[in-house]
């Protein structure tokens, strides 16, 4: 997430996608924890547990469609965009160099 984000709302947005899930287990309970903050912005884990491993794949991909509409939604953005910027330098003048080893 990008830092500009607020990260209550992410959370918010992360566990009610996990509380509303059939599948995810009451008990233990999800956890949603920030995990890190750097340069490129806000990393969060998010960890529920379901009744068997077969069913780890489908529940996750049911989490992740329904925390990318909800993110989507409240307008929040998984990324910053990106910036370029161009800048037009006046060229270097040219002279001739001599190289050892090479023609003069």
């Amino acid at each position: 997430m990008p830092l500009g984000t607020e990260p209550a709302r992410v959370r918010d947005i992360i566990l009610a996608a996990y509380t509303a899930n059939e599948d995810i287990l009451d008990e233990p309970r999800p956890d949603i924890l920030l995990d890190s903050i750097d340069a490129t912005g806000l990393v969060f884990i998010a960890t529920g547990y379901v009744n068997s491993p077969r069913m780890v794949a489908r529940v996750r991909s049911a989490l992740l469609f329904d925390i990318l509409q909800q993110l989507h939604e409240a307008d929040i953005a998984l990324a910053a965009p990106a910036t370029m910027m161009l800048k037009e330098v006046a060229a270097a003048p040219q002279s001739k160099t001599h190289f050892e080893g090479g023609p003069d």
